[in-house]
């Protein structure tokens, strides 16, 4: 792997999207790189316009922006640059291989939480099915 220039980086607002974050924001530091934090929203919902949903999605949008500008707020001045994206996508997995691919990102962090069982054999991890279909380099941070 190159010295990654872009590195991108989703974010649900779960632990392991925190754990991500740090790790992202680690390697921009270390090797100058700009960041870009990336929400994906189901993208089903921009179809969707009865009444009481477009009320209850406009407060999820509101509140992710809130949290997103926050995170903004906590990074600010760390990277040589930082860049948010709310993207309606009905797959994280889609939207962040697609946003890498348009936007010249050279790695792509994500987190990888510890799973037991069969679920993840039977489904597959979103961290992992970053790693097979992303167009540059991952990072599964822990």
């Amino acid at each position: 792997m190159s010295k990654p220039t872009h590195v991108l980086v989703g974010t649900d607002f779960s632990g392991g999207a925190e754990v991500a974050l740090e790790v992202a924001f680690e390697q921009a530091r270390a090797f100058g790189a700009r960041v870009t934090i990336v929400h994906a929203y189901p993208a089903a919902l921009d179809l969707m316009d009865p009444k009481g949903i477009a009320k209850e999605r406009m407060e999820i949008g509101t509140e992710v922006h809130r949290l997103l500008a926050g995170l903004k707020d906590r990074y600010n001045g760390q990277v040589k640059a930082l860049h948010t994206e709310v993207i309606p996508s009905e797959s994280p997995v889609d939207a962040l291989c697609q946003y890498a691919t348009g936007h010249d990102v050279d790695l792509i962090v994500v987190g990888a939480q510890g799973h037991t069982g069969l679920a993840p054999f039977l489904v597959g991890s979103t961290a992992e099915r970053v790693a097979r279909h992303a167009p540059c380099s991952v990072l599964l941070a822990r």
